[in-house]
């Protein structure tokens, strides 16, 4: 047997205070005074006190992004223009000139001016360093002038701000991180995770240095400390196979993440009607039915799943309808965010039946929902519906546009967050919370199920609390992936 983790609570057994551990799976859950006293017990560790909980799985994630977010700058919850140009100023004072600065997290909705940032303003403090600052969202960024030249975007882009593809054109300037020194940063964010209670990280739009990277770090530390499942860009359908060769226990392959419209922050996500505060627009689809049909008939022989982000109710319609008269098969099929789901979309939700991933700590970020939707925002992030129409549901942060800790989202799930104001009658139950993390993320990915419970895979958790007050403030003390201790808080003792 290898390790004995006892003196600890049970999540959803009360008689239980010890869990044995051999080979990767959980062998027993009981008392310790019946643990049979003939097995060979490598380590005993004495939790002491603490909650064990199925490891957390983020079902959507930017493995990547998330890592050089945390190289640069952090404008999240700035609450003007000129906080941001303070901060793009400090940046390029400290960095000299030609050096890059990228940035990630602004929100104009925030902002005391009331719009977005643009050329001008960034030009004013960073004249002589290429700029790249991505909204939230990520789909709108804006650059300045000598960003803007660098791509040869000069003479069509007049104001600096870039949506969906022109963001992508600018960003591909930015001098790329030399292979060890990604894998460095993707390690540590790896650790992070850890720390944070995740076991799995559904990672999404992987590109091959990403990857590459990956494979440089398991040949230094061997196994990885954290359950990866990747979706390629679509661009790398060929390049998969080769990717194959790299697979084990902790990094599959299983599939391609696609983009069929954009976010509500921007005004790019497809919406069957226009948005309120731009009524010249519905957004934008960015896959043709024709396309996605080609890249679902692609899945459906090779075996592979399609993520599918999809935020507008035009966009969802889009998916359903087109899987539904290929009859794709629908354990292939993720549709990621789900955001705005009136009738005619639940109806075609329950006819076809998805696998979804959602993001709840949306409903304290999109507060500004009511202004582009108006009475239509009461059909936003309707998670508890979904699970109650037997929908396969898992979680996610979509980090870095939210951060990568989980527990924001579990609170955010149960209190619905700043959208509260519209009912509770979409918030989850706690335990449905925490389900929507573990064997949610499980069953989207099509993987075995892990937690407490003799037989499952060992991917465990302690923690010092779970109560439904204090979601966002868990303290995580111990987190194990297939029986390994891969984080341990020093309170415990070593691992």
């Amino acid at each position: 047997m290898g390790v004995v983790l006892t003196n600890c609570r049970v999540y959803g057994l009360d008689e239980a205070d010890t869990v044995a551990i051999e080979n990767g799976r959980v062998c027993y859950v009981g008392r310790w005074t019946r643990l049979d006293s003939k097995l060979v017990v490598k380590k005993v560790l004495d939790l002491q006190g603490a909650m064990v909980l199925p490891g957390l799985v983020d079902s959507h994630m930017h493995l990547q992004s998330t890592a050089l977010a945390r190289m640069g700058l952090d404008l999240r919850g700035l609450r003007s223009i000129e906080e941001l140009k303070e901060l793009v100023k400090a940046k390029a004072r400290s960095l000299g000139e030609g050096r890059w600065i990228i940035g990630r997290g602004w929100d104009q909705e925030l902002f005391r001016e009331g719009k977005l940032p643009d050329r001008m303003d960034l030009d004013e403090v960073a004249p002589k360093n290429p700029v790249l600052l991505y909204r939230v969202c990520g789909h709108i960024a804006v650059a300045n002038t000598l960003a803007l030249r660098k791509a040869g975007l000069l003479e069509t882009n007049k104001d600096g701000i870039l949506r969906e593809e022109e963001v992508g054109l600018v960003a591909k300037h930015i001098p790329k991180l030399r292979v060890e020194e990604l894998a460095e940063a993707i390690y540590e964010t790896m650790i992070e995770a850890s720390r944070l209670g995740l076991t799995s990280l559904h990672c999404m739009s992987v590109s091959k240095s990403e990857f590459e990277a990956l494979r440089v770090l398991k040949s230094r530390i061997g196994n990885l400390p954290l359950r990866l499942f990747i979706y390629f860009k679509p661009n790398l359908v060929d390049y998969m196979e080769e990717a194959r060769k790299s697979e084990d226990e902790y990094l599959k392959i299983k599939g391609l993440k696609l983009l069929t419209d954009g976010s509500l922050g921007g005004w790019t996500a497809a919406l069957t009607e226009p948005y309120i505060d731009n009524p010249s627009s519905r957004g934008v689809l960015l896959l043709s039915k024709d396309r996605l049909a080609y890249y679902m008939r692609m899945a459906e022989s090779k075996g592979f799943q399609l993520a599918v982000h999809a935020i507008g109710d035009r966009a969802i319609n889009l998916v359903l309808e087109t899987a539904s008269k290929l009859k794709f098969d629908r354990r292939l099929l993720r549709i990621e965010h789900v955001s705005l789901t009136p009738p005619e979309t639940l109806k075609l939700l329950r006819e076809y039946r998805p696998m979804v991933t959602v993001q709840p700590r949306f409903t304290v970020t999109d507060w500004w929902v009511d202004r582009r939707l108006g009475p239509r925002a009461r059909y936003v992030y309707m998670f508890k519906t979904l699970i109650a129409m037997g929908l396969k549901v898992a979680g996610g942060s979509d980090s870095p546009v939210e951060p990568l800790n989980p527990w924001l989202g579990l609170e955010a799930a149960v209190t619905r967050g700043l959208l509260a104001k519209h009912g509770l009658s979409e918030a989850l139950a706690p335990d449905e919370a925490l389900r929507i993390y573990t064997t949610g993320g499980d069953e989207v990915s099509l993987e075995m199920h892990h937690g407490p419970c003799e037989g499952l895979r060992a991917d465990l958790i302690a923690v010092d609390r779970f109560d439904p007050g204090t979601l966002s403030s868990v303290n995580v003390l111990m987190t194990m992936v297939d029986g390994r201790i891969v984080y341990i808080d020093p309170s415990l003792g070593k691992a």
